[in-house]
């Protein structure tokens, strides 16, 4: 009788382990492209956990305008400000994509690409659409526009 209460225990004490253990956030080996997290509070949660590699969707002001990373693929460079004051990245390819011409620091942009962990908040990529095919993709959405 003992034993069968020791393993009623252990048994609790697992499942108690595995379901406060789970967490909802994006993990880092999510294939790129199955489901996009929406929100500022995956991209803030991805931030403090070092994860990457998933697709995001937001929002944000643009901070700064930089010059384009010329080495192949060209990309366009933007830092956006997130409401929540965290800076990202947003690299759209220019190889792929028109660049965006009119942009302008306070412009809003909406985007939804792929999220990369930096120590500086993080870079979004993948923010146009899949010349392959292959993958649902991203898009930079400005002043009533959409970029793919």
């Amino acid at each position: 009788m003992a034993c069968r209460f020791r393993y009623f225990i252990l048994i609790v004490f697992i499942s108690l382990g595995l379901i406060c253990g789970c967490s909802p956030a994006p993990d880092s080996n999510l294939k790129a492209d199955k489901e996009t997290y929406n929100g500022l509070g995956v991209i803030e949660q991805a931030f403090r956990k070092h994860q990457s590699g998933f697709f995001v969707a937001s929002s944000g002001t643009i901070e700064n305008i930089l010059s384009d990373d010329l080495k192949p693929p060209p990309h366009q460079r933007i830092i956006l400000r997130l409401e929540n004051g965290q800076t990202l990245l947003l690299l759209f390819n220019i190889d792929v994509c028109p660049r965006i011409a009119d942009l302008a620091i306070g412009d809003k942009i909406d985007f939804r690409g792929r999220y990369l962990w930096n120590e500086k908040g993080g870079a979004i990529d993948y923010i146009h659409r899949d010349p392959a095919g292959r993958l649902a993709g991203g898009w930079i959405k400005h002043k009533g526009k959409t970029y793919r």
